[in-house]
């Protein structure tokens, strides 16, 4: 059942924070999960609140940045089927683990620190899709490497609360696996299928306890944010000062909540 409190009557701010981070994230096909989780963590350790909102505006904005790579001719199932495959009976069985708030935030703040490092190690590919299509097969190309990587982030995805396209964009991107542009259609739709069965299988095992105005109206904002981010294309210079900015952001937030369980 819907929890009756509302967490935006003390903390408005996540309003505008949230708007932001789905505007910029939903540009270059990412749900903004990592820094919903961040923003989240600072001001409740109630990791049912954390977990059903950060999945449900995961959900929300990635529903619409796929189907506009998909109307584009972005989104190739060739691309895409494999990794979802391979993650989402993982994203499942995590999602259905509660672990207890300690355990939940200290697996939270090593999540984001490696977020936060493979988003600044990744680089900006600059290559056309037709040189990416006539690459060789390399080692990623494997079912069994796909399947080892798409399973380990799915499950750590589950267990968390996000999509993970935070950790399979920046492996794609470093292996220079298809063209950027590409890469962004696949991370959308692997994380909206990893936040959409990790959301059904938490609610179903620990039912929906969050404020329903809170999940309303960020649902809301995220939505309106990835309306405007997903209509256009930043430019390359842009995504690395945002990518860098928020990688730092999400490094600093995953540090102090992990030294905040461990030490204090």
């Amino acid at each position: 059942m819907f929890s009756e409190s509302t967490l935006l009557s003390n903390e408005p701010w996540l309003v505008p924070a949230f708007f932001v981070v789905a505007t910029l994230y939903s540009a270059s096909g990412f749900g903004g999960g990592s820094s919903y989780l961040a923003f989240l963590s600072m001001v409740t350790p109630q990791q049912d609140v954390v977990r059903t909102l950060a999945y449900f505006c995961n959900i929300t904005v990635t529903s619409l940045s796929s189907a506009r790579f998909a109307k584009r001719g972005l989104l190739l199932f060739k691309d895409a089927w494999s990794w979802v495959a391979g993650a989402l009976p993982f994203a499942y069985f995590g999602g259905s683990i509660r672990l207890s708030n300690a355990s939940y935030l200290t697996m939270l703040g090593v999540a984001l620190i490696v977020a936060s490092l493979l988003m600044l190690l990744q680089r900006s590919a600059s290559f056309a899709a037709k040189a990416a299509d006539a690459y060789a097969p390399r080692t990623i190309d494997r079912w069994h490497v796909r399947l080892l990587i798409s399973a380990s982030i799915g499950l750590l995805s589950g267990l968390v609360g996000i999509g993970g396209g935070v950790f399979l964009s920046p492996i794609l991107h470093l292996t220079r696996w298809r063209a950027p542009i590409r890469i962004a259609g696949v991370s959308a739709v692997f994380i909206l299928a990893n936040a959409s069965i990790g959301a059904v299988a938490y609610v179903m095992t620990n039912g929906l306890t969050v404020g329903y105005p809170d999940l309303l109206v960020l649902t809301g904002t995220v939505f309106t944010g990835s309306f405007l981010g997903s209509s256009f294309s930043m430019s390359p210079i842009g995504r690395r000062w945002i990518r860098m900015l928020t990688a730092i952001l999400i490094l600093l937030v995953g540090m102090r909540m992990l030294i905040k369980q461990l030490y204090l």
